[in-house]
């Protein structure tokens, strides 16, 4: 990371797209690398956050060449920050999901491999953690099974330390509109 390629544009539409909504910081590094090394393969897929983030801002175009199918960054119906970041990048695995890709493994008698693949921030004792966003998205895309109980308990146990914050959240905004709408009535 310490040694990586700068470039102030891709940081610009990096910035400007976090602004509005949620993306891990790979994105920018990934496209100022992607910046040097043209058409780099992304394997961001169907239900990938990454998939959801550029579709809220542009579009993909199906091509093909003698390997393949393969999306890239519409450039006529993208945002220009979304071109900027993305637009160096194809995006093979865009048509598939998790459990698709698992599928055709298993078809062509490759379903260990697919276990083989890394995903987790913050591995404890070498294995998934289950409470960081990669995991949590693996698990919420029908991977469960690639977990131990302890990480998948982590997951069930972050998930309802956040829902008790969003309860605990939802009553002060009903207070607070309570207390405005009755004042605004006297």
């Amino acid at each position: 990371m310490n040694e990586r390629l700068s470039n102030k544009k891709i940081t610009n539409a990096f910035n400007n797209l976090l602004k509005q909504d949620f993306m891990g910081s790979q994105y920018e590094w990934l496209g100022i690398f992607a910046q040097n090394h043209k058409e780099i393969e992304m394997s961001i897929h169907k239900d990938d956050k990454a998939i959801e983030l550029i579709l809220k801002h542009g579009k993909l175009k199906k091509m093909q060449d003698e390997l393949g199918s393969y999306y890239v960054i519409d450039t006529d119906n993208s945002s220009k920050d979304c071109i900027v970041l993305f637009g160096n990048l194809r995006f093979p695995l865009a048509d598939y999901t998790k459990l698709q890709m698992k599928e055709e493994y298993e078809k062509m008698k490759l379903s260990d491999i697919i276990d083989d693949t890394w995903f987790c921030f913050n591995p404890i004792n070498g294995k998934p953690c289950g409470y960081c966003n990669p995991c949590k998205y693996t698990i919420e895309e029908g991977m469960s099974y690639r977990f131990s109980n302890e990480a998948l308990k982590r997951y069930k146990k972050q998930k309802k330390i956040l829902f008790r914050i969003v309860g605990k959240v939802k009553k002060i905004i009903k207070k607070i509109i309570k207390y405005f709408y009755l004042k605004l009535k006297e």
